[in-house]
């Protein structure tokens, strides 16, 4: 199955609480995906900080491994940021093969 790299989500996904979520986040559940964020995404002039960020992400890029897996109340959980797409693939990939059973079912009640 093939890893989603910036999904196009509902404006809210990461701020709904997951017993409220609508049947169209059901795909979601327990389906690993990357998000990417650049410098230009900062929109910000502080060299200070921009070196800070190229420092901690050489190309200028962050790869962001998130699953809605409720391991948050109200969001996907943050399962690591890398320097690669590479990297981030293969944590994403080791997602998907644990949640193979569980994909598309959002946990079962008392989960939280």
């Amino acid at each position: 199955m093939k890893i989603a790299v910036n999904p196009k989500l509902s404006k809210n996904f990461d701020s709904i609480p997951n017993d409220a979520r609508p049947a169209s986040h059901q795909r979601w559940w327990y389906r690993p995906f990357i998000r990417t964020m650049s410098w230009e995404d900062w929109n910000s002039q502080d060299e200070e900080r921009k070196a800070g960020w190229f420092k901690a992400w050489p190309s200028g890029v962050r790869y962001e491994v998130r699953c809605l897996d409720g391991g948050a109340w109200d969001r996907t959980t943050n399962h690591g940021m890398f320097t690669t797409l590479e990297e981030a693939q293969r944590v994403a990939g080791n997602l998907m093969d644990l949640y193979q059973d569980q994909r598309g079912n959002p946990p079962k009640e008392g989960w939280h």
